[in-house]
């Protein structure tokens, strides 16, 4: 079983678009206008179903809750595509509302790791992004929900993130 909280409208659909292509039945496609940003979609044995997200952490209190976010990046690909400088802002914009959210839900890891370890704990961090990067680069990928184009933009807030620190320390 997983289950799966969407925030918008457009996460909502392109969660609906990626569950039919992978061959799972809809139940209702609806949902969305039930519990707004409270939906959450279930997927279990083919099938799909949804709730409401305090329903269903009363429900399955065990059971992880993942937060499907449309990869805006690759959208953003599509709309502006002719336009550099457009597809440049909405990238970093991008990387930004990821670096937020991701130290919202981990904590500040990757800076308490640079002070613990030094200046090669974010290095061997980019190091793996990048190693990943130069093996997709050959094959396909197994893991589905990191594409070539996730990979580049993780290594990117890492490179971000790591001169912060060393600014920090200079400073």
């Amino acid at each position: 079983m997983k289950i799966y909280h969407v925030e918008t409208q457009e996460d909502y659909d392109a969660l609906m678009v990626e569950l039919k292509e992978k061959g799972i039945r809809i139940i209702k496609s609806y949902a969305w206008g039930v519990h707004s940003e409270n939906t959450v979609v279930i997927v279990e044995c083919g099938d799909s179903s949804f709730g409401s997200l305090e329903n269903i952490k009363e429900s399955y209190p065990f059971i992880e809750i993942q937060k499907y976010k449309v990869n805006a990046v690759e959208s953003a690909i599509k709309e502006v595509s002719n336009n550099n400088a457009e597809l440049f802002h909405k990238i970093i914009t991008d990387l930004e509302q990821t670096y937020l959210a991701k130290n919202k839900d981990y904590g500040n890891s990757f800076e308490e790791s640079l002070n613990e370890f030094g200046e090669v704990a974010g290095i061997v961090r980019i190091g793996d992004k990048f190693n990943r990067a130069k093996n997709l680069s050959k094959n396909k990928a197994n893991v589905t929900d990191e594409s070539k184009i996730d990979t580049h933009l993780d290594m990117a807030n890492y490179n971000i993130m790591q001169a912060m620190w060393l600014m920090k320390q200079e400073g």
